[in-house]
This record gives structure tokens, sequence and C-alpha cells, in this order.
């Protein structure tokens, strides 16, 4: 026997039941762990009760089962009685506990059975295991769930995993198969992806952990992600319907009528959970089955253990099911009918509750079904039209719920393909993802700004044309702004107008136009009437800072009479970005009523902790000391923020000569192609901090190479800045002025307008530095050289003729930095795909880097390559 994991909490519960009703059933999916649990249960119960184990799996037909209980009693037939009667002689007065094990194939006539015998023999126990209830009256049914698995954002790091119990299982089993195998940090994130795709259930498990005996892990991640297919070698004695879990499905489909079974294949287009709605309206668009048929299906499928009803009333297929059901939906061809039924329900769905405003409710369906929406993208690929229709429905609710990777897959995907032709759809699409484009400063988005602007207001679409305008405010064009505001004031497009007044407030671009100041405040008080918000509104980024000082005066302190401890967060948050930051910076008293609120209201956890984070920020915004509270609410903070917002948070973090702190949580970005680009930018930080050049040098040497291969730009500022001031205290000060010229240009191109305190004084050194070596002219001419170059030519100027390590051209020292972290992940099994996802390169680039690596060690293929690594690991040469 095998260790049963998890199972604990279950057990205890399982065993109240049991000790207080006559019958339980464990019902639950197959491989789920019903009869390992009811072994556990039964081999611990408390009660003199003899336990009798019957095994129904085997068991062809209803006339067999009483013959077969008989034998378990070791009780032969009497021609003249009924089995049951025989079997009610026997468990008369005895103290018994009868586990009738796989009852679903003969539901009838166990059900029957066990209620005749309940009645019969008074200090008779039945425990059952079914795919569904027995139905009896009395019946206490117990639905077995699945182990836990790691949420999709938790870190991928061993430890964390190995207090799951399915990673548990995964580990032993795995080990069972191959002794040698541990659960190292490079396989960590495929064991999570394979319990996660896995749903926790046992028996998928043991499978995929059996596989490992012969395939990578990575390998066995790869094929459950493509087409679930688990190659594995069960146990000789396991039943047949468990030696795969393909096998364990049919013994369940089996048993449901030729409606189930076409309910069950078509729920299969839905890729996350689904509304009773949308099935019935998807389902029945084909005409061969009707709505009512389709809900009374659903329910049934449910009580089958093969269909979930989550907590909040929706539904689910277990993956494997759903794959399974996939291959039935194929063999039917019916997947065109089902997938082009599927996106247009959803098109419609979107356009009803007016997603691309986008609405509350929009952007909670997009946010709570996503893996559906990208599925019903993902088959529109090859129909242009389609595509960017419902591309235009989605992506700006996307957005707005912090989606940018889903919503940048698809712009960057298939926006390039439309923008010569400019069509009407391809430009919703545009402006439904320009929020995302934005936000990672992509540059090829400049490119579609004005085919995408003549489109939609040549139709007088305020509803593309007001996201678009993020564009314009990158681009700077104010003319495009007032006029893109009058239509969308015209419109009523209140929602729109609100969120664009949020963007384009923080940059202080609205109190630039006073004219549409006064036009915007009807649109935002509607807005407000629909979605009142927290109470310091979206009015106060479109007043002068006197304006909002005084409407702090006015409106905060009563708000926070009524304990609105959201407004304690907005400041957190303005307090580093905006225009009230110079603001927050001259004024105490913003954070000093937040204080008088929780001197009356008392201590309130999520106040105090806001109120702290903004107390630190606002230091390091006037170059005062954080107390140790302000660091611990930093570091709360930095991981509730979303990637972009962490970068600053853990910078300051190192600015306040707290780099363990700062590690630790940049450790916590699960992309390591993001903590590549930003772990140096802030290395090189605490470098200068301590006066080590060299390594402040090194540092930037990384962070620049790593910047040119990732969408992130706004690190490339900081790049430059700090090289500029390596080169200034070098000496090198016409070096350093087109460093900052250039830096000052992209620094306005991406909106990067915070400048952390350490920063700003050593560039403030640089600059009077400069001043007195060149004198004011010839720093200005250095200064517009400068701003003349673009950003990779800026880069490449900063990294030219830096350091002094000269690499050999062949030989494990001449590999760079990134070449040796990708031998490393070749020679832990990972494909050229996989690669580029963990570094954030393409898988292109990932190849030329592996073709760099064998041309400088000299070796013709992997093989050689893992030999040559693993000399250099042994001889102390880990990856630099």
């Amino acid at each position: 026997m095998t260790a049963l994991f998890g199972r604990e909490d279950d057990i205890r519960e399982v065993r109240r039941h049991v000790d207080e009703a006559r019958l339980v059933t464990l019902t639950g999916a197959g491989g789920v762990g019903k009869t390992r649990l009811a072994a556990a249960v039964t081999d611990g119960l408390e009660s003199a009760a003899t336990v009798h184990w019957a095994d129904l799996a085997p068991i062809a037909t209803a006339d067999a089962v009483g013959a077969a209980l008989l034998a378990l009693v070791r009780t032969s037939e009497e021609a003249a009685r009924p089995p049951k009667h025989v079997l009610a002689d026997w468990f008369s007065g005895r103290d018994a506990v009868l586990v009738l094990d796989n009852c679903e194939h003969l539901l009838g006539e166990i059900s029957a059975l066990t209620e005749f015998l309940l009645a019969s023999c008074d200090r008779l126990k039945v425990l059952a295991t079914s795919r569904e209830p027995l139905g009896v009256a009395g019946e206490v049914s117990w639905r077995v769930p699945s182990l836990r698995v790691p949420d999709q954002n938790a870190p991928n790091d061993p430890s964390s995993l190995s207090t799951l119990d399915s990673v548990q299982l995964f580990v032993d089993r795995a080990r069972r198969g191959r002794p040698s195998w541990r659960l190292l940090a490079t396989d960590a994130p495929f064991v999570a992806e394979i319990v996660r795709r896995t749903d926790g259930i046992p028996l998928a498990i043991e499978l995929a952990a059996a596989s490992c005996r012969h395939f990578s892990v990575e390998q066995v991640a790869l094929d459950l992600r493509e087409r679930f297919r688990i190659v594995a070698d069960a146990p000789r004695s396991a039943p047949a319907r468990q030696r795969t879990l393909t096998a364990s499905i049919e013994w369940s489909v089996e048993l449901l009528s030729d409606v189930d079974r076409t309910v069950l294949r078509r729920l299969s287009v839905f890729a996350g959970t689904f509304s009773r709605r949308a099935a019935e309206a998807i389902l029945s668009n084909v005409g061969d089955i009707d709505g009512d048929q389709v809900v009374h299906a659903i329910a049934r499928l449910v009580d089958k253990s093969l269909l979930e009803l989550t907590a909040d009333g929706s539904f689910r297929l277990l993956e494997a099911i759903r794959q399974y059901a996939a291959g039935q939906l194929s063999r039917a061809e019916e997947v065109a009918a089902m997938r082009s039924a599927h996106a247009a329900w959803w098109s419609q769905e979107l356009q009803r509750l007016d997603a691309r405003q986008p609405t509350t409710a929009a952007m909670e369906l997009c946010n709570s079904h996503a893996a559906d929406l990208r599925a019903a993208l993902d088959w529109l690929a090859s129909d242009s039209g389609a595509r960017y229709d419902l591309l235009a429905q989605v992506a700006l609710a996307w957005t707005w719920e912090g989606r940018l990777d889903d919503v940048l897959q698809y712009a960057r995907a298939w926006l390039p393909d439309g923008a010569v032709e400019g069509s009407l759809p391809w430009a919703r699409a545009v402006a439904a993802c320009s929020h995302a484009l934005f936000a990672t400063f992509s540059a090829s988005a400049a490119s579609w700004f004005e085919p995408a602007w003549a489109a939609l207001r040549a139709a007088g679409d305020a509803e593309g044309l007001l996201p678009l305008l993020l564009l314009a405010r990158a681009e700077d064009r104010q003319t495009m702004l007032v006029e893109g505001i009058e239509l969308g004031i015209e419109q009523r497009c209140d929602r729109l107008l609100c969120g664009l007044v949020e963007f384009l407030a923080e940059d202080g671009i609205i109190t630039e136009l006073p004219e549409m100041r006064e036009r915007l405040r009807p649109a935002i008080a509607r807005s407000r009437q629909r979605d009142p918000g927290p109470v310091p509104d979206i009015w106060t980024k479109v007043q002068e800072p006197a304006e909002q000082l005084a409407f702090f005066r006015s409106r905060v302190a009563p708000a926070l009479e009524a304990a609105d401890h959201r407004f304690v967060m907005l400041l957190a948050l303005a307090s580093i970005h905006g225009p009230l930051q110079g603001l927050f910076a001259r004024s105490p008293e913003p954070i000093a009523i937040s204080e008088r609120f929780l001197a009356r209201h008392g201590r309130i956890p999520v106040v105090n902790l806001w109120l702290e984070f903004a107390r630190a920020l606002t230091a390091v915004i006037d170059g005062r000391p954080v107390t140790p509270a302000g660091l611990d609410a930093l570091e709360l903070g930095v991981s509730a923020a979303s990637l972009l917002a962490r970068y600053p948070v853990i910078r300051v973090l190192y600015a306040l000569d707290a780099p363990q702190r700062a590690q630790l949580n940049l450790g916590g970005i699960d992309r390591p192609g993001v903590a590549r680009i930003l772990g140096p930018v802030i290395a090189a930080t605490q470098a200068l901090h301590a006066g080590r050049t060299a390594d402040a040098e090194s540092a930037l040497r990384a962070a620049n190479s790593a910047t040119g291969e990732h969408f992130l730009r706004f690190p490339r500022v900081d790049v430059l800045e700090l090289t500029a001031v390596l080169d200034s205290r070098a000496g090198r000060d016409r070096r350093a002025a087109r460093l900052l010229g250039a830096a000052e240009r992209l620094r306005n191109e991406v909106g990067y307008r915070y400048r952390f305190s350490d920063q700003q004084r050593w560039l403030d050194e640089a600059e009077d530095a400069g001043l007195a070596a060149l004198g004011r002219d010839e720093w200005a001419n250095a200064l517009a050289e400068g701003r003349r170059l673009d950003e990779l030519e800026a880069l490449a100027f900063a990294s030219r003729g830096r350091g002094t390590r000269k690499r050999p051209r062949f030989g494990w020292d001449a590999l760079t930095p990134t070449e040796v972290l990708v031998v490393e992940l070749v020679v832990a099994g990972h494909s050229n795909r996989v690669i580029g996802e963990q570094l954030l390169i393409g898988a292109a680039t990932v190849k030329t880097h592996v073709a760099n690596a064998a041309r400088k060690l000299e070796v013709a293929n992997r093989t050689e390559l893992a030999a040559i690594a693993a000399g250099a690991r042994s001889a102390g040469r880990p990856p630099r």
C-alpha cells in the first residue's frame, strides 16, 4: 500500500458521519480517491462493528449482486428465498459496517438492496462509494474533494509547493519510479502546472508522476498542456478502469443516455466555468436538442460527478473530463459548429453588457471567464473580422482588470496584420488594446495610431476614440484629445471619459485643458451615480492642487467619520504618482486627517497598513528616514501590487538600505525575465550607495543587455541615468550629459515621471560637476545630442567602451551571462519555447543563444553541451 496524502480532515469528518448516520455515500469523479478514503475511514473506526468490504466493480449484472454479497459473508444461497432475505437474516443482530464500493453502474439494484437491508437490520451501517448518490432515504451524501493545488499566482518554489498534499503525492509517486528524483527549483513550475492541470485528482497525479520514470517533468507538463496525454505503467493489480485516466472516464460515460453523452461532449467547448444560461443557449444552437434537455442533462451530469457545481453557482468540467469530451466532440464532427456558436454567444453577451465602455458587469464577467474568452479568441484566429470584433469587446475590460498579458498576446499576434488595411473592426481592436499597449510602452503601437484614428473618426465611434486617446497622450496630440473628448461627451460615454481622465490627470494634461474641465463635470457626475466608488472620486484629478486640498478639507474628513478607509489606500498610491505628489510632499494634512481618523475609530489593520505605506513613501519623497514600521508596510504593500507597481517600491527598499527585504520581494516576481532586468538595476543602486563602482558597472552592463530583449521600457530610463552617474564620477562629463539627454527623451516618451530621491541627488551632483567642467553651452549641446538618440542607440552608446573584462573567443568563460543561463536551462531539460517563457525572450532568440554557446564551447549537440556544463559546475564555475 502507498501513503495517503491530505485526507486527515476528510477521514475525521466521514467517520463522524458514519457514527451518526446509517448510510453514508462517498461521491466524486473517477480517480478522486473514494475507495482509498473509505478504506482509511473503516480502518480506524472506534466501534466494535465488523467491516465487510464488497467491491462491486467486477459485477456485470444486477442479478449477480446478491450472490456476490452472500459470498462475502460466506453464506450460501437458499433456493426458496431471495438473496436479500438471506442477507437480512445474517446481518440481523450483528454490529456491522457493509462497504459497497463502486456502485454507480448498478445503482438501481444496489439502492433497493441497501434500503431493504437497513430497514431489516437495525444494527447495520452502510458506507458506499459511487459517482452519484444512491438516493435512499436518510442517506448522507459526502462529495470527496480533490487535493489542494497551488494557486495560479503563488510562487513556484519547492518549499512552498511541498506544503501542498497534491505536490506531496506527486513527489512520492515520482520517486517510486525514479528514486534519485528530487523536486528542484527548475522543475517546480512544471510540477505546479501538472497538479493544477490534473485538478488535484489523485489518480491523474499518480499516473502523471509514474510517467516521470520515462520522461522529464517538463515533457509530462507539455503533454498535459497540449493533449492531456498521460503515458504510465499503472500497477498490474489496479482495476482496468484505473490503469489510464481515459478508462476511468469511459467507465462513467458508458452509463449515460444518448442525450447526456451529447451534452457532455458539447460542454467541452467551454474552457473554464460557465453558466447554465450560456450552456443552454450554445448547446441548443445546433438544433437537435432543446434548452430544456440541456438543463436536465446538466443536472444529471452533476449527480454523476462528471460535472462540478462551483460555489458561485456556475459549472465546470474537470480538465481530464473536458479533454476526453473534446475528443468525443471531434469524433462527432461537431467542433466547428460548437466553436462558432460559442464565439457568437460571447460576442452577443458582451454587447448586451456594453463591454466596450466597459461596465462593471462586463469587467467582472471578462475576468471570471478569461479562460473561456481566450479559447473563443483562439478559435477565431483565422477569421480576421470576427477575431477583431471579439477582441474589441473584451480587451479593455481585461486591461482594466489588470490582465495586460492576455491583451498583449492577441494584440501582438493579430494587430500588425491589419495595420495597412486600417478597417473599422481592426481599429476598434487597436483602441481596445491601447491601454495595454501604452502601459507596456509598445513601440509598434505608435504606427497604428493614425490609421486607427482615421477609421474610428470617420465612423464617429467615440467608444473607440476615447481608449485610443491614450496613444494621443503619448504623442502629445492635444487637438485630437479635445476632439475625442468632445465626441465622448456628446455620445455620453461617461465611464470611458472617467477612465481616460484618470490616466490623463496623472500627467497633469487635464489641467492643461481648462476648456474641458467644466464640460467633463456632468459626465463624471453621471458615472458616480451609477458606480459611486471611493469618496475621493475622479473629480479631484481634474482640479488644481489648491482645489484638491480644499476638497480634502471639505469632503474627506466627513467621509473618514464614516470609516471609509479606502481614502487611505488612494492616498498611499497617489503619494508616489500623479499631480498630488507635490501637494502631499508639501502638506501633511491628508496624513494628519487619517491619523485623527485612527485615533477616533481605533486601530483598523487595513487603514493602518496603508497609512504606514503612505508615510514611508512620502518620507522617501522628502528625503527623510523611514521607520521600521514603514519598511514593514512597504514590504507588505509590494506583495499586493502589480508587476509595474512593485518595481518602484522594491527600488525604494534598496535605496533605504534594506537589500534583503528588496531581494525577497524581487524573488516574489514570478517571471524570471523581469527579475533578470530589475535585479541588476536595483543592485546597481545599492552598489552606488556603498561606493562599489566596479559592482555598479557590472550590474548596469547586465541590465543594459537584458532590457534589449524585453518589452518593458521604463527600466531603460534608470539604466541610462545610473550609467550617467558613473560616467560623471569618472570625469566623463560629456558622455554623462549625452546619456542624461537620451534618458530625458525616453522618460518623456514612456511617461515615467517619478524619480527616486537618491537618484535625483546623484543626477543633481552630475549636473553640477558637468556644468563646472564643460560650461553651460557645451553641457547644453551634449544634452541636445543625447535627445537626438533613440532608445536603442542610447543603450548602445551607454554600453560602448565600458568595462575592462575581455572574454576569450572559446570556452566556458567566453559565454555571456545570458548564454550561461540558457545553457543551464537546456541542461535541466527545458525546450527553447519554455526557456523563452522563463526568460521573456523569443524562442528564436533562445535558439541563437544555444547556437552561440555551442560554437564557443565547440560542441555538436545538447548532450555534449550538458557534459560541458556539468564539468564547469564541478570545477566551481557557476552561472554568472
